[in-house]
């Protein structure tokens, strides 16, 4: 499923034309890009697990359960995304991020790698800022 996000060029193009905002227009991208493989997407998915509701994420693939948050604030708020991924368990939670943001997704990897938890997680990094796949 990785490869699926790793159309960097599609992603580039789809900015570019679009005239929504920056954030919008990533959602909008990674909406159509899992309807355009027949996915059923949940925009702001409520993730709750034993009556517990931890939170929203932004979109959810539910075919392939798949998750997508996206962070280009401090990286003080990738702990509740991290967190979402480790509750809901999906096969995939991708984590939307921009090297030129105080969140940096070599830092956030390295944060999975070092926390055990996680590491048994299958989560992708997207680095929208240098258009690369962690």
């Amino acid at each position: 499923m990785r490869d699926i996000l790793s159309d960097f060029e599609g992603l580039a193009a789809y900015l570019k034309a679009s005239d929504e905002g920056y954030l919008p227009a990533l959602l909008s991208y990674y909406i159509k890009l899992g309807e355009g493989r027949g996915f059923t997407t949940v925009e702001g998915a409520q993730v709750i697990s034993g009556s517990y509701d931890y939170g929203k994420v932004d979109l959810a693939w539910v075919e392939p359960n798949m998750m997508f948050c996206f962070e280009f604030g401090n990286l003080d708020d990738i702990y509740r995304h991290l967190f979402r991924f480790m509750v809901a368990a999906p096969s995939l939670g991708v984590l939307i991020l921009s090297s030129k943001s105080k969140c940096k997704p070599q830092t956030v990897r390295d944060i999975i790698e070092a926390t055990p938890q996680l590491k048994k997680r299958d989560i992708a990094i997207v680095d929208v800022g240098s258009m690369t796949l962690l």
